[in-house]
């Protein structure tokens, strides 16, 4: 899980480890790239011009990615009456900004989310992203909003987690510090996924919106711009957990820090809201 560090788990962390990681905030902390082939989608996505099949064509160069977005196609968000087949027929049924959310989702899935030895804490950590997006792109859609930037800010929230896992696990490797206990490992997480999340959506272009959602989501009340935004990355981040604890039910979801109130939701819009759980983990399901 990605809850915010307490003094507990602050002080687990080692002073040392502490300003070694800090250092790698500041500095330059070595991104994973984006593949070339999710770039040109990134970019073809943007484009309003783009040809659906010369957009097909570029995809099929990721097999990762074709696999991606047929599945997103034929998830139950979508539910279309006939298996789609085709790439085509796939990103035509998505539309360009959702296969953008898809190409950013399937390099996260490969390139971040993926830290050797550690692979299903990484399950558990998708899992929940992928949930939180679903569940703000449902926020969204009662309030308005943009639904693709909030499925990207639910994305990538906590994008950071692998980020800080895996520099920990390089000064491990370098011997700049000593092997860490499961816990320290997660209180590094928690006190550095926000900054190292940050720097991720930055390093990738991916908007200020994104990037302050992923630094601010833990606490919403410091985050002084898109602070609307933030605090629908907040909600669906607190639903996500809710929704992924088979043992709680809808009157066990708490909103610890009066989101639902901040974003001006009532009783029945929240009703609403906890009434589409099932079909959430369906959606984030084809994101898995």
């Amino acid at each position: 899980m990605s809850l915010p560090p307490t003094r507990e788990s602050q002080a687990l962390l080692p002073a040392s480890l502490r300003e070694a990681l800090r250092l790698r905030v500041d500095g330059r902390i070595g991104l994973p790239l984006l593949s070339d082939t999710a770039s040109q989608v990134l970019l073809a996505c943007q484009d309003p011009r783009s040809d659906l099949q010369e957009l097909a064509d570029l995809v099929q160069h990721d097999q990762s990615l074709a696999a991606h977005i047929l599945r997103v196609a034929n998830s139950v968000a979508y539910a279309p009456r006939e298996p789609i087949l085709s790439l085509q027929q796939a990103i035509g049924r998505l539309g360009l900004s959702t296969v953008s959310d898809v190409a950013i989702a399937a390099a996260l899935k490969e390139k971040v989310f993926d830290v050797p030895g550690y692979q299903e804490r990484l399950r558990e950590l998708w899992r929940h992203s992928a949930v939180a997006a679903c569940w703000a792109k449902e926020i969204a859609g009662l309030q308005g909003r943009n639904l693709e930037s909030a499925f990207l800010c639910g994305l990538l929230h906590d994008v950071g987690m692998p980020i800080a896992l895996q520099a920990v696990c390089d000064l491990v490797k370098k011997g700049q510090c000593a092997a860490v206990t499961p816990d320290v490992m997660e209180a590094a997480m928690a006190e550095f996924h926000c900054e190292f999340g940050a720097r991720i959506a930055q390093g990738w272009r991916l908007g200020p919106w994104i990037s302050s959602a992923a630094l601010h989501h833990g606490a919403p009340a410091g985050a002084r711009f898109l602070h609307e935004e933030v605090l629908v990355t907040a909600l669906a981040d607190a639903l996500a957990y809710w929704s992924c604890d088979e043992t709680r039910g809808a009157a066990e979801f708490v909103d610890a820090q009066g989101l639902v109130d901040e974003l001006g939701l009532g009783a029945d819009s929240m009703q609403v809201l906890l009434a589409r759980r099932a079909r959430v983990l369906e959606s984030a399901a084809a994101y898995l």
